[in-house]
């Protein structure tokens, strides 16, 4: 969600990688310089599309963006690692470190808890507990 006054703040797409490691983790890295001011918090769902933050370049501000497709990969998952607060990135640093959610349930389990009313295939029914 977009904070008030940034509606029509340009958009930056971060950079993609790969899944690496045991746990396959995919990194979301800096487009450019600049100041990187979070706006996720560890947790937090990732899905594509979603806002990270604002980079921060001789004062004016860009949103950081999750690509909705980066070739094969689609950038989603929950957020691991990440900075606490504002720091300089240069390009390619490692801006956010997001884990895959189990399943698709507990993505979903997130977005809807369970019991609350939903919308499924164009009918409303209650998420199963």
């Amino acid at each position: 969600m977009r904070r008030s006054g940034r509606l029509h703040t340009p958009e930056l797409a971060v950079l993609v990688s790969p899944p690496s490691g045991a746990p396959a983790t995919i990194q979301l890295r800096a487009p450019g310089p600049g100041m990187f001011v979070p706006w996720v918090a560890q947790g937090d769902l990732i899905a594509p599309g979603s806002d990270l933050g604002e980079l921060v370049v001789l004062g004016r501000a860009s949103v950081l963006v999750v690509p909705r497709a980066a070739g094969p990969l689609t950038a989603g998952g929950l957020a691991l690692r990440l900075p606490p607060a504002v720091h300089p990135v240069d390009y390619g640093d490692v801006l956010v470190e997001i884990g895959p959610a189990s399943t698709t349930w507990e993505i979903a389990e997130r977005c809807w808890p369970a019991g609350s009313a939903t919308s499924w295939g164009g009918a409303m029914s209650s998420w199963p507990a």
